[in-house]
């Protein structure tokens, strides 16, 4: 059964050690105890279901963001009636994300967008949303340029998203959106994992075939004490 690209990459990306959210690929003849060992290893009650073609390169719909048994079992059944190859993660909580990346190996040049504190990983890729940017020079990733959002500009972006959001769903999830804060830069700590981190991540693009990249990079809330760094995605680009 080919998987999806998107399903190979966190795959490989496991696989090499970097971190991911916790994951598994679900069998069509016992899902139901895949799935309920899942959540008593990983303390939920929720999941997200992810599914992607087994002849395409790219993630297909549909999905199920908030999932839960026995609500979700008929749907997640009529993936696999449909030929789907069927993924279940770790739901985390998006609203509470950090720090969104995207990090574009380009040449000599690492160029690292990034979104913040309440934005999801798609107001980056789809919205185009940018509230700070970072430019490096490879080999050893000088900072050559650091771009950061106006203060005026950030409330502007936060506003709209909260309007073209669920207000209802921002305040069960206790978005950041709703914070009022200012735009928080990336921190110290974050650009240290970066740049200590960057070496595997352009390691495993070379073994994927890659020169040239992106790899999706977030700050997440797991439910621990602190946002854990989780990799979503890496592809390469031309």
């Amino acid at each position: 059964m080919k998987k999806s690209e998107k399903f190979t990459a966190i795959k490989m990306l496991r696989d090499v050690g970097l971190p991911v959210v916790p994951f598994e690929f679900l069998s069509q003849d016992d899902f139901e105890k895949q799935i309920k060992a899942f959540l008593k290893k990983n303390n939920l009650y929720r999941f997200m279901i992810r599914t992607g073609g087994q002849d395409s390169g790219e993630m297909a719909s549909p999905s199920i963001n908030n999932a839960e048994l026995p609500r979700d079992m008929e749907k997640i059944r009529s993936f696999f009636t449909d030929g789907l190859v069927v993924m279940m993660m770790h739901p985390a909580n998006p609203h509470r994300n950090l720090h969104n990346m995207n990090i574009l190996k380009s040449g000599r040049e690492v160029i690292v967008e990034i979104v913040g504190q309440g934005f999801i990983a798609r107001d980056l890729n789809l919205w185009g949303h940018v509230h700070e940017e970072l430019v490096f020079s490879l080999p050893n990733l000088e900072l050559l340029e650091r771009k950061i959002i106006s203060p005026e500009k950030y409330q502007k972006a936060v506003q709209k998203k909260i309007e073209a959001s669920d207000r209802e769903e921002l305040e069960k999830d206790r978005s950041y959106l709703l914070e009022g804060e200012d735009y928080l830069p990336a921190t110290e700590e974050e650009l240290d994992f970066l740049v200590k981190i960057f070496p595997n991540v352009q390691e495993t693009a070379k073994k994927m075939g890659y020169e040239d990249f992106v790899a999706n990079l977030s700050f997440v809330d797991l439910g621990g004490e602190k946002h854990e760094p989780v990799f979503w995605d890496i592809y390469g680009v031309k």
